[in-house]
């Protein structure tokens, strides 16, 4: 019946205004988040609103708006915090269609949609009907996306809260940032409204000094010190993977290195998943490697980077055990052989000949051609699952 309800565009009604509290969505954006700038935000644990002063936004946006901002002096938190607010205008999602980009044009439509549809039916418009080419009709209008693209921004606040409440143990240990407070900024003056327009949500962290792993030149470290530092990284990695939490969005822009030691911290946990937190350590330890093993791996070797200024991290890795890749050549099926031998093949002519011998007497499509050299360490698939 709802569903029917909603089917034409509602019509626009007047916009309301107050004096002494404005309609923050419509100020210029460029100028909202703006370095010097003041933003009120009310903290959940203690519902105490607190003036914050901008001192640095990380552009551009993506997905959220990342500032670090000045507190007054609170005892419970420090006075430079990373403020995370989860503002649906910054989602990348938006670039997919002109249409969906964000305007002060679509936001003024949006929110008298939501008002008259609130006086309409003394109710909120709820996301899972208003989803595209659902039960509303196979075009919905303009406001029923912006609908979504808050629903999307909620989803990632709640699995970054979550993350963080099963971190606990990496936050001690400075694996991941300290988690200090979730926080509502308030964009409108009438809180009764839809929670899409009347603020937005946010989460306040530790800040910390220090560099992206993404952000290094070639050139900037020698080899030994990118190699010491990757293995910090993957030691990382397998501290984190006994936790269970999945992080999904492991790239060199979302891994910082402390200024004080060159230590590294896993941020952006907006795409975790906490589902197997509660299972044993093999399944921890399993549902990880993609993660914590597999992705960290691909990253520190520069896989996917086009940028030929950027530092690779690693240019060589350990490798994968004759048995190991004669494991995977049989799994692979009947061209397992061919596609190991080829992978070798690839490879830079220097990583290649530090590494392996050609058997030219081996047939490529029947065995291993490229052999691990004697006095080579190599590895196995995967680390082995540790103890509790």
């Amino acid at each position: 019946m709802l569903a029917n309800s909603i089917r034409p565009v509602l019509p626009k009604v007047a916009r309301q205004s107050s004096s002494y509290a404005p309609n923050h969505w419509l100020k210029p954006v460029e100028t909202y988040y703006a370095v010097g700038g003041k933003l009120n935000i009310t903290l959940s644990k203690s519902k105490e609103i607190v003036t914050t002063q901008i001192k640095q936004a990380f552009l551009p946006f993506t997905n959220s708006a990342l500032l670090v901002v000045e507190l007054p002096p609170i005892s419970h938190l420090p006075r430079l915090c990373v403020l995370k607010l989860f503002d649906r205008r910054y989602l990348t999602t938006r670039g997919v269609f002109e249409r969906d980009l964000w305007t002060e044009e679509v936001e003024t439509d949006f929110q008298e949609q939501i008002h008259d549809y609130i006086g309409r039916y003394s109710s909120t418009p709820e996301c899972d009907l208003l989803t595209r080419g659902g039960l509303v009709h196979d075009n919905p209008p303009r406001w029923h996306d912006e609908l979504l693209f808050w629903s999307e921004s909620q989803k990632a606040f709640h699995k970054e809260c979550d993350a963080y409440a099963h971190l606990s143990e990496a936050q001690a240990t400075g694996l991941v940032p300290r988690f200090y407070d979730s926080v509502r900024l308030p964009m409108m003056f009438d809180a009764s409204l839809h929670s899409s327009v009347s603020h937005i949500d946010g989460i306040l962290i530790e800040y910390i000094p220090g560099r992206t792993m993404a952000s290094f030149k070639k050139g900037e470290l020698s080899c030994e010190a990118a190699e010491s530092v990757s293995q910090r990284v993957l030691e990382m990695g397998r501290r984190l993977r006994r936790i269970g939490v999945l992080h999904s969005d492991i790239h060199l822009n979302n891994i910082l290195l402390r200024q004080t030691d060159n230590s590294p911290v896993l941020l952006d946990w907006a795409l975790a998943e906490c589902r197997y937190v509660t299972a044993p350590l093999a399944e921890r330890w399993s549902k990880g490697h993609w993660d914590f093993n597999k992705d960290l791996r691909l990253c520190l070797m520069g896989y996917g980077e086009d940028d030929s200024s950027k530092l690779k991290w690693r240019l060589m890795e350990t490798p994968l055990s004759d048995a190991q890749r004669i494991q995977w050549a049989l799994n692979w099926g009947d061209d397992g052989y061919q596609r190991q031998n080829n992978r070798i093949g690839e490879l830079p002519e220097e990583v290649r000949k530090h590494f392996y011998y050609e058997d030219q007497s081996v047939n490529s499509a029947e065995g291993l051609r490229w052999r691990i050299k004697s006095g080579i360490r190599s590895r196995l698939h995967d680390d082995p699952v540790p103890s509790e």
